[in-house]
C-alpha cells in the first residue's frame, strides 16, 4: 500500500482526539482525513492496512524460520572445523595417558618411546640423568 502512514496516523489522531472532545474542529479534521483518503474510504484503507501487516507477518515468520536453519548450519560448520583443527590429535587419547612425558604431545610411535626422549636422556636433563 502506498500510503503515508505518517500523515494518516496524525489525521487520524487529530479527528479521534477532536470526536472526543466534541469540538468545531472535528469537521474540518474529517475533511483533511477525506482529501488525504481521496477516493478510499477508511474501512478499505483499513482493510488494506491489516492485509499488509499480514503479509509483514508471514515475511518476517520465513525469514525467522530462514535464520533459525542458517544458525544450526553454522554450529555444524564449526563442530566439523573444530574436529580438523591442525593441532587436535587425529584419535582419541587412551585413558590416562596425557601425552609424553617430554614433550607433552600425544603421539602413537607404536607402542615405542617417543623419539625426542632418547635426545633428552642424551643432554642430561631426564630424572636421574648424567651430568
Amino acid at each position: 500500500m502506498d500510503i503515508d502512514k505518517e500523515k494518516l496516523k496524525g489525521l487520524l489522531w487529530a479527528e479521534a482526539a477532536s470526536y472526543r472532545a466534541d469540538c468545531a474542529d472535528w469537521k474540518r479534521n474529517t475533511e483533511a482525513l477525506d482529501e488525504f483518503l481521496g477516493e478510499k474510504t477508511l474501512p478499505e484503507v483499513a482493510l488494506e492496512l491489516l492485509v499488509e501487516n499480514e503479509d509483514l507477518k508471514t515475511a518476517c515468520a520465513a525469514f525467522d524460520r530462514v535464520n533459525t536453519k542458517l544458525k544450526a548450519e553454522i554450529e555444524v560448520l564449526r563442530k566439523e572445523c573444530a574436529a580438523r583443527h591442525p593441532f587436535k590429535p587425529f584419535h582419541e587419547q587412551a585413558i590416562g595417558f596425557t601425552g609424553c612425558v617430554i614433550c607433552g604431545v600425544y603421539t602413537d610411535h607404536g607402542g615405542l618411546p617417543c623419539p625426542k626422549t632418547r635426545a633428552t636422556a642424551e643432554a642430561g636433563t631426564f630424572h636421574g640423568g648424567r651430568s
